[in-house]
């Protein structure tokens, strides 16, 4: 019985560190649904897990413009170019309960402060009154609290460059979290944050502290920093902010204590400690950062080791390793913005210089498998319940080494091949579908089995 076995077979990647399964970035919808340069773009899912994207529209004047996927094609969600002028740092989020988009901005229309518009079901709308800063804003970042208000924070030029947090009380925009924002703070895209117990946390470049990275918390009268203030060694760029489910707050960033590679860090209680080794990624720009709902650190960036086209990296829980091939992007890309669906599966969005508007989803599971003739193994049974066999029958010479890992690429056993039949345990593996890695001499092969519980 063969029930979900496939092989494939691609060729090794000589000193890249990568999952086992190439290609496998699949695009969502048709490239280049913007029709023109996408400016600022930026992702996200409501909870039925339907994907939004946000972006600033050259062909429409550079104004604002929403798209969801329909599950065919993307769609404007209202009029496309819905702001009344240009737009910039246009970020997404949905509001918890209603799904409904909300998107903030820097908006030329009233003096390059920021605004804050939602989609009311037939038209897009001001939340509150638009330019809600004090003068010219960088960056926007958006959120939700756990009772459903939308918070938005940003740089305000017009109040001495200061981290700005605001919150919409059903009428107004009032300053959220009390006093103690720092002066001369720039707030990235994702460096608004709310932690599973409700808490606002907000993670930015401190020009105080020579640029370098501070984040900070409200206990609801005032902000505090979240460990020492400044904490990177020197300057740090492209700011995230993210938690899991336990509430460690993590950040993303481009790292100048290690020639500006990116570094992730992870506040274990007391500290700041880096999650792997720092400086693992060289030279990036357009860093986004997720976590899993597992709790997997996600990292998408433009690749300045593969032409700057659009790379993944994930945490193995020892090195960053990549997802897919390295720079699977068509093209050279900007304004990278990753995201999880409600299932877990990762999502890029991204513009590319040639297909304007572009978004990717990893696809772990094969399609169009076809099998491969040049080794004769057979694995089985498939399903199974306890004991798998992979019998190498007259191609062991050839067969370096064999691995399991899972839908996410995770690891689950490895060895090298000595004998023409190994039995592997795997009853205490989860119910699902994995893949044995073959390696030989040069070329690696995939066979895919279902583990049951049922016997």
């Amino acid at each position: 019985m063969t029930l979900l076995s496939s092989i494939y077979g691609f060729p090794q990647m000589g000193g890249v560190n990568s999952y086992p399964f190439d290609n496998l970035w699949l695009s969502v919808g048709d490239d280049g649904f913007s029709f023109s340069r996408a400016y600022y773009v930026s992702l996200a899912f409501g909870s039925s897990g339907v994907p939004f994207i946000a972006y600033s529209a050259y062909g429409d004047s550079l104004k604002a413009t929403v798209k969801r996927f329909n599950g065919s094609t993307w769609e404007n969600v209202g009029n496309g170019g819905f702001s009344n002028g240009q737009a910039d740092y246009t970020t997404i989020a949905l509001s918890p309960e209603e799904g409904q988009p909300f998107v903030a901005f820097k908006d030329y229309a009233h003096s390059k402060k920021a605004t804050v518009m939602k989609f009311s079901g037939l038209n897009w709308v001001n939340v509150g009154i638009p330019g809600i800063s004090q003068g010219e804003i960088y960056f926007t970042s958006i959120a939700f609290t756990v009772s459903g208000e939308p918070i938005v924070a940003f740089t305000d030029h017009g109040n001495q460059n200061k981290a700005t947090v605001k919150r919409f009380d059903g009428t107004n925009w009032v300053d959220y979290g009390g006093t103690g924002l720092a002066l001369g703070a720039t707030i990235y895209e994702r460096g608004l944050a709310i932690s599973p117990s409700g808490e606002p946390y907000i993670a930015f470049n401190d020009a105080s502290l020579n640029g370098r990275t501070t984040v900070m918390k409200s206990d609801g009268t005032t902000w505090i920093n979240v460990g020492e203030a400044g904490f990177t060694g020197k300057s740090a760029n492209e700011i995230s902010l993210a938690f899991n489910t336990s509430g460690d707050p993590y950040v993303a960033f481009r790292d100048w204590d290690h020639l500006g590679n990116a570094s992730v860090m992870k506040f274990s209680g007391s500290e700041w400690i880096y999650v792997g080794p720092p400086g693992f990624a060289d030279y990036p720009s357009y860093l986004s950062f997720a976590l899993s709902p597992s709790n997997t650190p996600f990292i998408a960036f433009s690749d300045n080791g593969f032409t700057d086209k659009t790379s993944v990296m994930r945490f193995d829980d020892y090195n960053w390793v990549y997802v897919g091939s390295p720079g699977f992007s068509d093209e050279l890309s900007c304004y990278n913005s990753l995201a999880f669906s409600p299932a877990g599966q990762p999502y890029v969005a991204y513009s590319g210089w040639v297909w304007d508007g572009i978004v990717k989803k990893y696809d772990s599971v094969f399609v169009n498998i076809h099998e491969a003739s040049r080794y004769n193994v057979s694995i089985y049974p498939n399903p199974a319940t306890a004991v798998l066999t992979i019998d190498f029958n007259d191609s062991s010479s050839a067969i370096k080494s064999i691995e399991i890992r899972d839908m996410m690429g995770i690891q689950k056993f490895k060895r090298s091949v000595r004998e023409t039949k190994v039995n592997i345990l795997i009853e205490d593996y989860p119910e699902g579908i994995y893949f044995v890695v073959i390696k030989s001499c040069n070329l690696n092969f995939c066979y895919k089995f279902l583990k049951t519980n049922i016997k």
